[in-house]
Order: structure tokens, then C-alpha cells, then sequence
């Protein structure tokens, strides 16, 4: 949170490592020359950072050795962090960059800049987020992570706990800072690229370095007027080169629990099912100029998807403060970021959707005419095709955020026992997307209808559009460029979120009015303060795709008036066994613009035995209001992972499916006897279905309640040894989520309850794929309802362990050790009330989702040689993880990662920095296809190394 007075460098190194990530506690003489600061996790100025909530802390030299120049990448090594968005994600990405903690979602993790709240990373999100991507990384003086819920300070969102970017905002001087990166992997063969060879796929071998990084940062500031103000400008921009995932063996091909490279059946030969009554029925390909039974070879929609996005990215702003006298200092944020990435995935196509042709296609040779059930040349046959736009080129989308901050406010003291700070903050994220290479499914039923022209060449059908160029479905190699380019269609999509805060508080000094405990010398602090808030959203997208239900407009807003005051109440200080003895209680009153009210609270304290030994502990109310994205979402299609249809059979003969379901079962959601009888709907070969996702306006809040307890150790026998100990349990009750797509079909068929049989629509053939994601009754579409709901329940509890240890080695320098270790005890889940709680840790797959470790451990050892050196090893663990709710399951190893670095100051004014991560190119965790969400590349990039080695060098320049 923000400084209120200017510290000196010195003071600040002490309290950067006094506490959590710190070298040395801060002793009496030290604390002494400390001015108050505000600690993460309350607005209360203390003199020190030693808080009731556990806070974990990273400096800026700590940053600067990961050589990572996304601060996500970087943070991600933090146990209780993992991320959402990633630059990993490729058809899931909308060009941002999110993270949670706990793993309770990115609704529930705040985060913040000087104690700021940060806007909604974008109209299109999934949830209301922040983006990273707009911390300008060489500034960070620190980030301090509060796990734990912190509503009663900073209202909604603040469940699962708080970041805080801590900017320098005092700089003298001028500095410029420049890296260079790449990544490396030797790609030695595995099992997957051992699938590719058998399927006849393309892999990649030998050594690979790609993935170029650019970042060169400038910082420009200087105090003014005799140092009553100061400036601080900068800027950056960083370019990151795309990584496909043919460039990786590990990637090259999608594989399932059968261990071979899965395919999508849109695939470019063409594969059709025809309904048409007087047909053969069942599913054929195309084969020259003929239909041969059955799908042809299932096309590799992985290979041209990015496993790194490139992007693009430009920070510009200015921190500024100035005392106007002596009880009014003026200060102001100012920030603009404008981010370009590119995602980019498997070409397009006509996805099985219906549609009819004419028997007359002069492109048809009469053995399919034949197929198909043509009578005569006048008929017109119903089929569903699939047909992958391979001549056309991956499908692409450039994202581009545009996102504008101001901060304006006035602080000071108003006397000795007061305080303020009064603040207005404006931000605004605007999107600007283009999306290509898309198969216009409007025009693909006109351009398959082929007449023979006058001329004897083929034609589209009279009524089709001007331009028609004919398509020709039916010769293998019949497609050309020209037919391509009247398909392909480009659609674009527009929106803003913003974010308007009022915010003042004071916070009084009572022990100037003599209230004081009667055991205790230091007075009571009080802090009083009013927020409100406005957040409003806007989407909008091009005719084209509206008019096929992909985007919906959607617009809403909202504000909310919040009341609230904290209090540190010192109780004992300085008796036998109490050095000092103290609580923090707190309260929040929030009333929301859309109807509901929230009370949320706090009781915190902490108990100093001696200077050896503090124990802390907090109760918390935590309250989630429903966010601008969990009300105004738009509803539109979207797809789920799951492996196969349960309802699917081996044989159309057997009495049950695969899953063991009856007929009597399945026909629960929706599947018929004629399609029982003839083995089941199919399953999609690319494991992927439909739904549809959206917001509901009739949400409300969700309620969390939060215990932590805990320990610092800074033993007098061991100078510069900190230890401190934290359990923490969180639980949220009617919790904001859907349920999943596969549950409620599941739930369905098991129980027939229409609470979810009505969320269920088969489409055609009783899929759950084909066509459209629609829900309306017999639209032809097919999609299982996964819109937002309260009924939700998730706990988790664990414990946090730190350990730091500064010492001396003779004339060889300094080492400093600090290790980060998070244990998940138990993460527990209900998706719906009555579902049953599902033990979560250490396990991933169906309703669990991604991979929740049960420990995950950062150690840093740093040594300060006295020949200006300094060297950094990092060692990441992440413990495995087993794969549930699967008859084929694949359990994930123990992954650690070594990471070495080192700084030389070659000058004053000038170093130089070099260092490779993940230096022994450990291969991410293999997982199968499908499995679950962010699932990319068969892995899971926001938790593990997703490209082999990273290695970078760069340099510094002081003035």
C-alpha cells in the first residue's frame, strides 16, 4: 500500500525484509528511525510492517533475478498464486493477463496498485479481473500478497485475499533498463511426439531457441521546490515473439487416454452425415470423387496453436506528489497501457451444422449422388457436414486493450492526532478485437449449392449473394484460394469497462485524547472513511456474427456506497510474557445500486511475547457482491471438455452405454429410441462441446468466512533467522459459478431432476455437438446451460511456512536464504446443494478442475559477493497431482524447477544481468486432451514451465 511519508533507501531495504520475504527482522534501533507506513490488509499507519494477517512479500531485486518480464510469470511462483489468463492459453485467451489465489478464482482475488483497486481487464472476460499486464515491472519498489479475506478494508472481491504493487513513487534520477530473452528446448522425443510419428504428424526435433523477447524500460524522476515535490516518470515496451505448439514434440499432436494423437472429425477431407430419409445413413468422407464410409483422418487443430501468444505492449505514465503546506500534500497517478496479442489456433469451418444440396451439383459424381439417396436431378438432399477450412489458414484474433488510470488526491495531517487522505480515481479499459479467417456458415450452405451456368461451368444457385464463388465439397483437392476467400469472414468486437472511486478516510490518533488501555502506553488508532464505487460495462460486436448468436450486445452498470472504520487497539504492552498485546477490529457497510446490502467485518489481534516470539490470528467476514461481469455478461455459445458423451455405446446392439447408462436413463436428456437403437449420439473426436454462458441480474452476494493463526520466530541464538507459521481455512457459501456442462448432464440422467434435465439440449442426432450452441427447443442446436448461479459452496485450509536466514561467510560476503512454502490441507467443493463435498487437493479432473498441489515451495539463495556480484538460485517445487473421475487416469509427477542467475555492478552507474530458468529443460506434465479447462498444448501453462528453458541477459544504466 502506499507510502505516506518518504522513507529513505535505507529504511526501506530494512522494511522490505523485516517481514515474510525479509533478510532480517528490523531491531529497536532501526524501528526507531522508521516513519509509518501503511501495511497490506488495513489502512491503518503503523511503524512497522508486522501485521495480524499473514503477508507475503517480493522486492524488486527478488523480481528482477526471475529475468521474467510478465510480473504474472513471475508472482506465479508464489504458493498461494497461480494464474488464470496466461500467456499459455491460446482459444481461450482474450489477450490479458489474470490471477488467483487459493484457487478460488480470479472474482475473489483483489488486486490493487498502492492500495488502489485496478478495472476489469475486459468487457469480454469471464470474470472481472484485473490485468497484470498493467504494473510496469521496474517500478515495483515491492509486491505484498495478503491470503486471507480483506472485505472489510477494501470491500468486494477481496475474499480469497489481496496483491499489492507497491510502486516507487520518489525517484531521483534517470534509468534505463534493456533485456533480451529467449527460450530453449531440446526436443529429444516422448510419448506424444511417438504418437505423431504413428499418425503420420509433423513434430518437432533437435534443439529449438525461439520466442524472442524484447523489454527496454525507461524511468525518469527528481524531487523540486527544496524537495517539497517530486516526478517520477516512465515508460516501457516489451514484444514477445508467438511460440506454436508444432515448435515443441510435446505439443505437436492433442492425445487422449488412448495415447494417440486425437483429431477433430471437421477435418479436410470433408465428413458428412446424411439424414435424408432415402440416404444409406450413417457418416462418410470424401476420397476423390467418392463417399466412403466413415469419418476421414481427424485433423490436428493443435499444430498452428500458439503455446506463447505474441504480443505487445507500451506503459506510459507519472507518479507525482507535492506538499502545498504543511498539512496538504498533492499527489496524482497517471497511467496509459496499450497491449496488441495475437491468438491463433486451428483453421475454421462449417462445424457440423445442417444444411441441404441439390442433386444436380455438377461437381457430385453419380456414386455419391447415389450415396446420398438422389431420385433425379430436381432433388435436394438434408445433410450435416463438416468440413475444416484447412486451404483457408488458421483461424486468428488480435486482441487490443487500451486501458487509462487517474488517480487525484489530497493528504496530510490535520494536527498532531489526525490524519486524511481524499481521493478520486477514473479508469477505463476499452477493447478493439479483430478476428479472421472465420467460415461465414451463412453463406457456406449458398456456396454448396452448384448449378451448372450457361457457359457449362458451375455456379452458385440463383438467390445466392453477389460474388458467390461455388465450393466444391466433393473432389478431394477441389478447393481452391477464390472459394476460400467468399467464405472466409472477419467479425470484430468492441467494449469498455470502467471504473469510477471516490474514496476518504481519516484515521485518528486517540491516544493524543488520552484513550488508551489502562495496561498499555500507545493509544488506540482509528480510521473512518467513506468509498463509492461505479462500475459499468459495454460489448458489442460486427452484424455478422450477432446475427449468428456468437456475440450478444450487452451493457450495465452499477455503484455501490460503503461505510466503514478499522481500529488497532493496543491492550497490554510491556508485562511479563506480553511485550505487546493488541487488536485489530473492522467494519464494513456496503449498499449496492442493484439491491442488496453487505455487512462484512473483521476481528484480528497479535501478541508479542518478547522480541523472540509473535503470535497473530484473525476472524474475518468476507462479502462478494455479484461484479459488473457476474451481472452483464452477455449469454452466447461457448465449449466445455469432456471426454465422451455418456450416453454414447460401443455397439448399437449393447442394452447399456459405455458409462453403463439404460435407455430409460438417457433418454432423461433428451435422447430418442431411434437414436438409442442405432448406438447412442456420437461423441465429438475432439472431446469438445457445447454451452452457453452469460450473467444473471439476479445474483447475490456470497459469503465467506475467513480464520487465520500463526507465528513469527526470530530467534536471539540465530541472528538473521525469521521463521514464521500460518494456518489459514477459508469458506464461501453461495458461492457465484455455474455448475458444470458435465455434471448437470450427468446429474440429469442420474436423477432426472429438471432443475438440470431443463439445462440439457440435444440437437441434432441427439448431440451434443452438432450445430449451433443453442438452447431454444428445436432450434437445432444443442448446448448444456452453465449461465451463473448462488449455489456454489468451496473451502479450502492450509498452512503457509516462511523461513528466511541472513549470515555472513568471513570475507566471501553475504548469504541470504528465503524459502516460500504453501500446504493445501483440504480444498472442498459442492457444486450444487445436495451434490456431495469433493475432497479437490491434490487432484485434478472433472468437477476439480486444474491441479490444486498440495504443496508448492519457492526457495531464493542469494549471495552478495564483495567483488559486486551477486548471484540468485531459485528452486520452484510443485508437488503432483492425480487425475479423478476418469476410467483411464494419468497422475501427474513432483515437478521442480532450478533457476540461476546473477547481477554484475559493472559501475555506479551501470549493470549487467544474466540467467536461465528451468536450467535442466524440464518438459511440462503430460495431461490428456480435454481434461479440463486451461488445459493447452497437453499441459497446464499457469502452473508449469509450458516452453523448456528461458534465458535472458540484459543491463541497467543509472544517471
Amino acid at each position: 500500500m502506499l507510502h505516506k511519508k518518504r522513507l529513505s533507501m535505507a529504511v526501506s531495504a530494512a522494511i522490505g525484509t523485516a517481514f515474510a520475504m525479509g533478510m532480517t527482522p528490523v531491531n529497536a534501533q532501526e524501528e526507531a528511525m522508521v516513519e509509518e507506513v501503511v501495511v497490506t490488509g488495513s489502512r491503518i499507519q503503523r511503524a512497522n510492517l508486522v501485521s495480524s494477517s499473514p503477508v507475503t512479500q517480493l522486492d524488486n531485486e527478488q523480481l528482477r533475478f526471475t529475468g521474467l518480464n510478465r510480473v504474472e510469470d513471475a508472482l506465479a511462483a508464489i504458493p498461494g498464486i497461480s494464474l488464470d489468463q496466461s500467456s499459455g492459453q491460446a482459444i481461450e485467451s482474450i489477450g490479458t493477463a489474470t490471477m488467483q489465489l487459493r484457487n478460488l478464482g480470479t472474482t475473489r482475488t483483489l488486486v490493487l496498485m498502492n492500495g488502489r483497486r485496478l478495472p476489469a481487464n475486459s468487457p469480454q472476460s469471464p470474470s472481472a479481473a484485473a490485468d497484470i499486464n498493467l504494473i510496469p515491472g521496474n517500478l515495483i519498489q515491492r509486491v505484498e500478497v495478503l491470503t486471507g479475506g480483506a472485505s472489510s478494508t477494501y470491500g468486494a472481491d477481496a475474499v480469497a485475499g489481496v496483491v499489492n504493487f507497491v510502486m516507487q513513487d520518489d525517484f531521483q534520477g534517470v534509468e534505463l533498463d534493456y533485456q533480451y530473452s529467449g527460450l530453449r528446448h531440446n526436443n529429444d522425443g516422448n510419448l506424444i511426439a511417438d504418437a505423431a510419428e504413428q499418425a503420420g504428424q509433423p513434430f518437432a526435433t533437435g534443439t529449438t531457441f525461439d520466442g524472442e523477447t524484447t523489454n527496454v524500460s525507461l524511468i525518469i524522476g527528481g524531487n523540486f521546490d527544496n524537495d517539497r515535490g517530486n516526478v517520477t516518470a516512465f515508460g516501457s515496451y516489451r514484444e514477445i515473439a508467438g511460440v506454436t505448439q508444432i515448435n515443441r514434440d510435446y505439443s505437436a499432436c492433442p492425445v487422449r487416454d488412448s495415447l494417440t494423437c486425437l483429431g477433430s472429425a471437421t477435418n479436410e477431407s470433408g465428413s458428412i452425415i446424411a439424414t435424408d430419409p432415402d440416404s444409406a445413413g450413417g457418416n462418410f468422407r470424401v476420397e476423390g470423387n467418392q463417399l466412403l464410409p466413415g469419418f476421414g483422418p481427424g485433423f490436428n487443430f493443435a499444430a498452428p496453436s500458439f503455446l506463447q501468444r505474441p504480443d505487445e505492449r507500451v506503459v506510459l505514465g507519472t507518479f507525482a506528489h507535492y506538499d502545498l503546506n504543511e498539512h496538504v500534500e498533492a499527489y496524482t497517478e497517471l497511467m496509459f497501457m496499450d497491449t496488441k496479442s495475437t491468438t491463433q489456433f486451428g483453421p475454421s469451418g462449417f462445424f457440423f451444422n445442417p444444411t441441404e444440396v441439390n442433386c444436380d451439383n455438377p461437381f457430385m459424381s453419380d456414386q455419391q449422388r447415389d450415396v446420398l439417396g438422389c431420385q433425379g436431378p430436381d432433388d435436394v438432399v438434408d445433410l450435416v457436414i463438416g468440413r475444416r477450412n484447412a486451404e483457408g489458414g488458421p483461424r486468428f484474433g488480435n486482441f487490443r486493450h487500451s486501458t487509462y488510470r487517474g488517480v487525484f488526491g489530497i493528504r496530510g495531517d490535520l494536527s498532531d492526532a489526525w490524519r486524511y487522505d481524499v481521493s478520486y480515481q477514473y479508469a477505463e479499459v476499452d477493447m478493439n478485437n479483430r478476428n479472421g479467417n472465420y467460415f461465414d456458415i451463412d453463406r457456406f450452405p449458398q456456396a454448396i449449392k452448384v448449378v451448372e451456368g450457361p457457359d457449362g461451368t458451375p455456379v452458385c444457385a440463383p438467390g445466392a449473394d453477389d460474388g458467390c464463388v461455388p465450393y466444391n465439397l466433393w473432389n478431394t483437392g477441389g478447393v481452391t484460394r477464390e472459394q476460400t476467400d467468399f467464405l472466409e469472414q472477419r467479425f470484430f468486437e468492441w467494449g469498455t469497462t470502467s471504473q469510477e472511486v471516490f474514496m476518504a478516510f481519516a484515521q485518528g490518533s486517540l491516544g493524543e485524547y488520552g484513550i488508551t488501555s489502562p495496561f498499555a502506553e500507545s493509544g488506540v488508532e482509528l480510521v473512518v472513511g467513506y468509498e463509492f464505487r461505479e462500475e459499468t460495462l459495454k460489448f458489442d460486436g460486427s452484424d455478422n456474427v450477432k446475427r449468428q448468436g456468437t456475440i450478444v450486445e450487452t451493457a450495465g452498470r452499477y455503484d455501490v456506497n460503503e461505510f466503514y472504520f478499522e481500529a488497532n487497539i493496543p491492550v497490554i504492552e510491556d508485562v511479563n510474557f506480553i511485550q505487546s498485546l493488541s487488536l485489530d477490529v473492522g467494519y464494513r457497510y456496503s449498499e449496492y445500486s442493484f439491491g442488496p446490502t453487505t455487512d462484512t467485518y473483521k476481528f484480528a489481534g497479535s501478541w508479542a511475547i518478547d522480541d523472540n516470539l509473535k503470535l497473530r490470528g484473525s476472524v474475518q467476514r468476507a462479502v462478494r457482491a455479484p461484479n459488473v461481469v457476474d451481472l452483464f455478461r452477455p449469454e452466447v455459445g461457448s465449449l466445455y471438455a469432456m471426454d465422451r458423451d455418456p450416453c454414447e455405446k460401443s455397439n448399437p446392439g449393447d442394452a447399456l452405454s459405455r458409462s453403463g447408462y439404460s435407455f430409460e436413463q438417457c433418454a432423461r436428456s433428451g435422447v430418442t429410441q431411434a437414436i438409442w437403437d442405432q448406438g447412442g449420439p456420437q461423441s465429438n473426436p475432439a472431446s469438445q462441446y457445447n454451452s452457453v454462458v452469460g450473467g444473471s441480474t439476479e445474483l447475490q452476494p456470497e459469503e465467506a468466512d475467513t480464520l487465520t493463526a500463526g507465528f513469527i520466530f526470530t530467534p536471539s541464538f540465530a541472528q538473521g533467522l525469521t521463521l514464521s507459521v500460518d494456518w489459514y481455512d477459508i469458506e464461501i457459501e453461495k458461492a457465484i459459478q455455474g455448475v458444470q456442462p458435465e455434471t448437470t448432464l450427468l446429474q440429469c440422467i442420474e436423477t432426472g431432476n429438471p432443475l438440470f434435465c431443463d439445462a440439457v439440449n440435444r440437437g441434432l442426432n441427439d448431440s451434443l455437438w452438432l450445430g449451433q450452441s443453442l438452447l431454444e427447443p428445436n432450434s437445432g442446436g444443442s448446448a448444456v446451460d452453465e449461465r451463473s448461479t448462488n449455489i456454489g459452496f468451496l473451502a479450502t485450509s492450509g498452512v503457509d511456512v516462511e523461513i528466511t536466514y541472513n549470515f555472513d561467510i568471513g570475507n566471501l560476503g553475504t548469504i541470504n536464504i528465503a524459502n516460500i512454502a504453501g500446504f493445501v490441507l483440504s480444498f472442498e467443493q459442492e457444486e450444487f446443494p445436495g451434490a456431495g463435498v469433493i475432497d479437490c487437493e491434490g487432484t485434478y479432473g472433472g468437477p476439480c478442475g486444474f491441479p490444486i498441489p498440495e504443496l508448492k515451495n519457492r526457495m531464493q539463495v542469494t549471495w552478495a559477493t564483495p567483488w559486486n556480484v551477486t548471484g540468485s538460485l531459485i528452486w520452484r517445487h510443485v508437488s503432483g497431482s492425480d487425475q479423478e473421475f476418469t476410467d483411464v487416469p494419468n497422475d501427474l509427477d513432483d515437478m521442480n524447477y532450478l533457476d540461476l542467475a546473477a547481477t554484475w555492478e559493472v559501475r555506479d552507474w551501470a549493470s549487467v544481468r544474466v540467467g536461465v530458468n528451468n536450467v535442466f529443460d524440464e518438459e511440462p506434465p503430460f495431461v490428456y486432451q480435454g481434461v479440463t479447462a486451461r488445459e493447452n498444448g497437453n499441459t497446464f501453462p499457469g502452473i508449469y514451465d509450458p516452453l523448456g528453458q528461458y534465458l535472458f541477459a540484459g543491463f541497467t544504466l543509472r544517471y
